[in-house]
C-alpha cells in the first residue's frame, strides 16, 4: 500500500512507501534553496519518490529536471508521481547507480 498525501498549496498528489524513506520537512527546505533564476538542467541525486523534482518543477516552471535514484522501489513510485502530476515532459526518472551518473545520464567529463 502507498500512502499518498495531496499538497494543496504546491497543486502536487504524491505518493510515498508505507515504511522507510518517506519525505519531511528537509525537501521543502532543499527545493527552497535554488534559486528562482535557475535556468540549467538540474539533477536531483538520491531522488527518492521525487519528492524535491517535483517541488521544484512546480516552483520554477521553466525548469526540466532528471531525478536519479538508486533503489527500483523508490524509483517507481518516483516515475508514478512524475506522471500523476503531469509532469512527465519536464522531468525523468532514472533507476541506477550515482556511481555511473555519467554513463547513465550521457554526461561529458
Amino acid at each position: 500500500m502507498d500512502p499518498s498525501a495531496t499538497l494543496g498549496t504546491w497543486h502536487l498528489t504524491l505518493h510515498q512507501p508505507t515504511r522507510g524513506y518517506r519525505f519531511a520537512l528537509d525537501a521543502f527546505l532543499l527545493a527552497d534553496f535554488v534559486p528562482a533564476t535557475a535556468s540549467d538542467p538540474l539533477i536531483d541525486l538520491g531522488t527518492g519518490c521525487g519528492v524535491v523534482a517535483l517541488f521544484l518543477a512546480r516552483r520554477l516552471p521553466h525548469l526540466c529536471c532528471v531525478g536519479l535514484e538508486l533503489q527500483r522501489s523508490l524509483a517507481v513510485f518516483a516515475r508514478q508521481n512524475v506522471v500523476g502530476n503531469s509532469l512527465e515532459h519536464r522531468i525523468d526518472i532514472v533507476q541506477g547507480d550515482i556511481r555511473q551518473v555519467s554513463s547513465l545520464l550521457q554526461i561529458e567529463k
